[in-house]
């Protein structure tokens, strides 16, 4: 029970901010969890007895994990349903439902192990492997069929990515981005496959990441502080490494956000940062958005 209780603990102060904006991908891990853990559990009748207490401890551990993020994500997945502001209505018929699902479960398992039998080990894990799988495949079907209606980075860097690819933009005027319904059947619930290579932007950077560069610092600060309504600065960083030994060498972009930047600028920065990694932007480099004028900083 300890062991469950520090690593609830753990688990939701490093990973609290992630499940909402990933809400999908950590509902199908809590299915993932709660199965590791069943199976931890199934491991301890066969093995010696010293072995009890630390597979004992590993199935709480996964049990609280999968307290978490399956909690965490039900409240975001029910928020999402409640498009008439009624989710005290979608939480209970929900729970309703997983009610009578359990039901409905426990009945056909009392009446499998009865017809079945459960004698051979042999036996009892072809079911159990059979059921996990069928179990895991369902829920993913599950998780892949809903469609969220709010960015996170990897929809946002999908939808990103088609218009300046399969649309270009070169008449972005009356060209239609991808829909939500669209965008999620391309997204991955998975934790791979998931958007480009980390840190090709890095999202709330600081300027003094940025005082060794070609640009003084006091020069920064002056745009920075230049009394610019937008809030941030989009700055490209050719030459710097982007932490994987195949981007060694490209470009990285660094967003800096000012303390009165608020959603609305946050996403115009977001979605400014990886074309201008790309070079896909139109207007004249060496331009800054905090300053006035509008485009990014290129050092």
């Amino acid at each position: 029970d300890g062991a469950g209780m520090l690593g609830r603990i753990c688990f939701a102060s490093l990973q609290g901010s992630n499940l909402d904006s990933n809400a999908k991908m950590w509902r199908l891990a809590a299915d993932v969890t709660n199965d590791l853990a069943m199976l931890v559990e199934i491991l301890t009748t066969y093995l010696a007895a010293s072995w009890f207490l630390p597979l004992a401890c590993i199935a709480s551990l996964l049990r609280a994990i999968t307290a978490v993020d399956g909690g965490a994500t039900r409240a975001s997945l029910t928020e999402h349903f409640a498009i008439q502001q009624n989710m005290a209505d979608v939480s209970a018929k929900d729970g309703s439902q997983e009610t009578a699902v359990n039901l409905v479960g426990m009945l056909l398992g009392m009446l499998l192990v009865t017809r079945a039998g459960s004698e051979s080990a042999a036996h009892t894990w072809a079911m159990f492997i059979i059921f996990t799988a069928l179990h895991l495949y369902c829920n993913f079907r599950a998780v892949r069929s809903v469609v969220l209606t709010h960015f996170n980075r990897q929809r946002a860097d999908l939808v990103l990515a088609s218009f300046l690819t399969e649309r270009g933009v070169s008449d972005p005027h009356g060209v239609p981005v991808l829909t939500p319904t669209q965008v999620s059947r391309e997204e991955s619930v998975l934790p791979w496959g998931r958007g480009g290579p980390p840190g090709e932007v890095v999202f709330g950077g600081s300027l003094a990441e940025l005082g060794g560069g070609p640009m003084p610092l006091k020069t920064l600060l002056s745009i920075y502080s230049g009394g610019s309504d937008m809030g941030y600065l989009v700055c490209l960083v050719p030459g710097r490494e982007v932490g994987s030994a195949a981007g060694r060498g490209s470009s990285q972009v660094l967003v800096v956000l000012s303390p009165s930047c608020g959603v609305p600028e946050m996403l115009l920065a977001y979605f400014e940062a990886p074309p201008l990694r790309c070079g896909r932007f139109s207007y004249p480099p060496a331009t800054h958005r905090l300053g006035g004028t509008p485009g990014p900083v290129v050092l």
